[in-house]
């Protein structure tokens, strides 16, 4: 709560106009109207509160931009749960490493890199999976190593069957003439 009430004073809007402050100074020459903080500099304030151990400013900085990051993770993950839990993993590697944020970049530059890093190892995971398991399904692997793939075994009934569907096509497409093969 502390951390909420000192960003929203930070970012307070200023003080309605008096005559010194239409004139842009008050004694001692200082401009009457308070700074105001940029996004940045309250991003930068969460992130060195999160690295303090205040876990409160991470919540703070992933319900600011956990719709953005999600957007970027839809764009390659179709599927919005699995979206969801690139995003979550993102946010993890986020929180894991946020000590190491030097604050050369925005916070969100650096998070919107996590977050692509997530997409990457999730389609690159994917395609192992996926090989693997259209591998398996191929050699015809008993039930137990395909189904971890999530892929079916095929049974000795239809790898037979698709021994013999090639073969006929084989010769069909050898009865063919080269033009048309």
């Amino acid at each position: 709560m502390a951390a909420i009430k000192q960003i929203r004073a930070a970012r307070a809007m200023p003080e309605p106009e008096t005559q010194s402050s239409r004139a842009g100074t008050v004694a001692g020459g200082a401009t009457a109207e308070r700074a105001r903080m940029s996004e940045a500099q309250v991003d930068q304030l969460l992130v060195e509160r999160v690295q303090k151990g205040d876990k409160r400013a991470f919540d703070l900085l992933i319900n600011k931009y956990q719709h953005r990051i999600i957007s970027l993770v839809a764009r390659y993950v179709s599927d919005p749960a699995e979206a969801m839990d690139v995003a979550q993993e993102a946010f993890i590697k986020a929180y894991r490493a946020i000590d190491r944020f030097r604050g050369d970049s925005a916070f969100y530059t650096w998070l919107y890199r996590i977050g692509m890093n997530a997409c990457m190892d999730w389609v690159k995971s994917r395609n192992r999976r996926y090989e693997g398991a259209h591998r398996a399904y191929e050699e015809g692997q008993d039930s137990d190593t395909v189904a971890g793939m999530g892929v079916p075994a095929p049974s000795s009934d239809a790898r037979v069957h698709r021994r013999e569907t090639r073969e006929i096509l084989r010769r069909a497409l050898a009865e063919l003439a080269p033009e048309y093969r």
